[in-house]
């Protein structure tokens, strides 16, 4: 699983050098763009094979992230990404593999999609007012 991190980010690094010569050129809603398609949909990609993975393989893909928040906001490498990534609103890596996992198991759930994932996921014992609630913010969500 270290190898593919690192693989990851290798690639990812590569795109945001070739985004980092051409950032001149191009206005912010299309840099905006290539870093989303290039980066973080690269990451997002597989970020679930990440959750069972050791807490060392996420820093690597943590770092990618910042550099491309920072690259985007125009911040010099020295900058403290969190705020950054705030102003953003993107979530951190590991908050972004959580927030996948527990996407995909709502709809799954809620929804009786994906047969293949329904027969993995299980059925919490929620009461009729807690799973109202959560199909309520589910929906809003979607």
């Amino acid at each position: 699983m270290e190898a593919n991190t690192h693989h990851c980010a290798k690639i990812c690094f590569f795109h945001l050098q070739r985004v980092h010569q051409m950032r001149r050129y191009v206005d912010y809603d299309t840099l905006y763009m290539l870093i989303h398609a290039l980066i973080l949909s690269y990451l997002d990609y597989s970020n679930s094979l990440f959750a069972c993975s050791s807490q060392s393989a996420l820093p690597c893909l943590q770092h990618v992230q910042d550099v491309a928040a920072r690259l985007l906001c125009g911040a010099s490498a020295w900058t403290h990404a969190p705020p950054l990534l705030k102003q953003l609103h993107w979530l951190p890596v590991l908050s972004r593999v959580q927030f996948k996992l527990c996407l995909t198991s709502i709809v799954v759930l809620l929804h009786n999609m994906c047969q293949n994932l329904s027969c993995i996921v299980r059925t919490p014992s929620f009461s009729p007012v807690c799973v109202a609630t959560l199909s309520f913010h589910v929906l809003s969500f979607m």
